[in-house]
């Protein structure tokens, strides 16, 4: 059965347990439905997650054709996602949860490889999928890992730019970098992504969008002028040469890391966003700190009423 890839809500459990838990990589897609302005379906993060998912199972079989890749059934679910009509938010506990008790689902029965991909590049949805992956993999020895954490963080600080600047065949211009610094949510990527591998879901309104710009760390707008239309970006300067290209850089690093998880080596810090340091990002943070501050009160009334009666 090596060397290919499968659904796995077509196999019976026959089929399934007859894959070699050593060489099978299992597969997850999981990224919300979401309002990606007025030129763009909300199934984009799922759409894109999916097609990462994909493209990874066709590498794992073509760098090591003594495996199989199984792909499991789109999550269509995240959180922090921006609060227009067509988005659909759960709680990142909610997502921890579902990603945890997934890849746990299929750790019980001795699979030793799980890969989840996620096209949501939220602080909060990146560390819930990262934290629930190193649940599942401390609790059942074995790997299941979120390839596209810190790859997102990477290419949203423009750290790939470059690369793909190589592969276009041509540099980007100073106003394109500066576009391109702001390019955050259904603008010049995604749109882009979409007019190469889903042209008919895109609208050709996207051609008139002016650029809409914000400083996500001020939180200022920087074209004031236009008037919001759910998108941070440059939605008309999409050509879906952009997208082919950043597709190929992806595909490079997913291949290394691929094999390097595969050879048996520990990456999971090498996977790990920068977001998963600080505490305020955890799908728990607000329960552990409600918890923490009872806590510290109690302490201090219980020192108190010693103090008073000793």
């Amino acid at each position: 059965m090596a060397g290919k890839i499968y659904n796995i809500e077509k196999l019976t459990f026959p089929q399934i347990d007859a894959l070699d838990r050593d060489k099978t990589a299992f597969l997850i897609a999981v990224s919300p439905l979401e309002e990606h302005g007025p030129h763009l379906p909300v199934g984009v993060d799922a759409f894109h997650a999916g097609l990462f998912t994909r493209q990874a199972a066709e590498i794992i079989i073509r760098e090591r054709p003594e495996f199989d890749a199984a792909l499991f059934p789109l999550i269509p679910l995240g959180t922090q996602v921006y609060k227009y009509i067509g988005s659909f938010y759960i709680k990142p506990s909610t997502l921890y949860d579902i990603v945890y008790n997934t890849g746990r689902g299929i750790a019980i029965y001795n699979f030793k490889y799980i890969f989840v991909f996620s096209a949501h590049g939220t602080p909060k949805q990146i560390v819930a999928v990262e934290a629930a992956c190193r649940k599942v993999s401390k609790k059942h020895s074995m790997s299941m890992l979120s390839l596209t954490g810190a790859l997102a963080v990477k290419f949203l600080s423009g750290k790939m730019y470059s690369e793909i600047a190589e592969q276009l065949g041509r540099s980007f211009t100073d106003e394109e970098q500066y576009l391109l610094k702001y390019d955050f949510h259904a603008g010049w990527w995604e749109t882009a992504m979409m007019l190469k591998y889903f042209p008919e879901l895109v609208d050709k309104s996207y051609k008139d969008l002016k650029p809409y710009l914000k400083n996500l760390a001020t939180r200022k707008i920087i074209t004031p002028e236009i008037k919001s239309q759910g998108y941070l970006g440059s939605p008309a300067k999409a050509e879906p040469d952009f997208a082919e290209a950043s597709m190929k850089v992806f595909a490079r690093i997913a291949t290394q890391l691929i094999n390097r998880c595969l050879n048996g080596e520990d990456i999971t810090r090498k996977t790990t966003s920068p977001y998963y340091k600080y505490p305020n990002f955890h799908p728990f943070f607000k329960r552990n700190l409600i918890f923490g501050i009872i806590v510290i009160i109690f302490i201090a009334m219980i020192t108190l009423i010693i103090k008073l009666y000793l």
